[in-house]
């Protein structure tokens, strides 16, 4: 066992993201993680389709997946445009955030873009924030929708004090 395999018993991917770009995990390790945990592996994607051309894992699937990781955030490439898919990927995952527009107009507390966001979209005030492979604050990150955080709930993680104030006079029930 390597000694940087301990650390990557943690499940923070964005965490893990730092400490390679730090250099206190290789590559060879994160790798290994993959595939045992395929959450390393889209989110390590570029490193691993670049140090390991012949896995079997490096396949359309996952670059299908990170496609639509990329497109949730409101982004729009042609479709055979992989190099800037995997720019913007790299983009989103070094900030570790969201990318959905309604989530970083609470994340911001930006009042006016979220209530011009939910207009637009017919968005109801009680909605569930949507996974994203970016978001690097796992206990509000649930792939499990019935589990995701409510928007309201979204701004009190963040302190987000006017959209919280704003989503409390609109929305009918509170979660518990």
């Amino acid at each position: 066992m390597h000694s940087d395999d301990y650390i990557l018993s943690l499940t923070n991917t964005f965490f893990i993201y730092h400490l390679y770009k730090s250099g206190l995990v290789t590559i060879n390790s994160i790798y290994e993680q993959s595939r045992r945990q395929s959450i390393f592996f889209s989110f390590f994607y570029p490193e691993i389709a670049q140090n390991y051309q012949d896995s079997r894992l490096t396949n359309d699937s996952v670059l299908e997946s990170i496609k639509k990781s990329v497109i949730s955030g409101g982004y729009t490439y042609e479709d055979n445009d992989i190099e800037s898919i995997l720019d913007k990927f790299v983009e989103l995952r070094s900030k570790g955030e969201n990318p959905n527009p309604i989530a970083l107009s609470i994340r911001n507390d930006n009042v006016e873009q979220l209530q011009t966001l939910l207009s637009q979209t017919n968005t109801p005030f009680n909605q569930k924030v949507k996974y994203s492979l970016f978001e690097r604050f796992i206990f509000i990150n649930e792939e499990k929708i019935d589990l995701a955080p409510t928007l309201i709930e979204y701004a009190a993680f963040f302190g987000s004090i006017e959209t919280f104030k704003f989503l409390y006079q609109n929305v009918d029930t509170f979660p518990e």
